[in-house]
């Protein structure tokens, strides 16, 4: 991700178990500077199976639809966002 070698591809992390993965990114590794804000629109951490499998859907939709497969992934982020409050 950080070396830019590879097209933004979401990471799901299922399950509660990721929190505090996801905790000590933003408050040790990104506080380092050694993990950049922006590589954590690639992270989503989806607790519903459901939820993984629309969001999986969704991807390979509106991936299947373009001709290069590299994409902004923070629309998604949004919309996971909302969806959760």
């Amino acid at each position: 991700m950080q070396v830019k070698h590879i097209c933004e591809t979401p990471i799901i992390l299922y399950g509660d178990m990721w929190g505090t993965l996801i905790k000590w990114l933003q408050d040790e590794v990104m506080e380092r500077g050694l993990f950049d804000v922006h590589d954590m629109d690639n992270i989503f951490h989806i607790t519903s199976p459901d939820r993984v499998v629309n969001f999986i859907r969704k991807v390979h939709k509106d991936r299947s639809g373009i001709e290069h497969v590299c994409v902004n992934y923070s629309k998604y982020r949004l919309e996971l966002d909302q969806a959760t409050k």
